[in-house]
């Protein structure tokens, strides 16, 4: 099961974030979005 397609079957909208590997807040707070 593919959680995109089941997000799309529900039309449930969301963005999709391609990242290196976070492993604290630090790390994900230093992620330019």
């Amino acid at each position: 099961m593919n959680i995109y397609n089941v997000l799309d079957e529900l039309s449930i909208d969301y963005k999709k974030h391609d990242h290196p590997a976070v492993f604290n807040c630090e790390q994900a707070y230093l992620l330019d979005f």
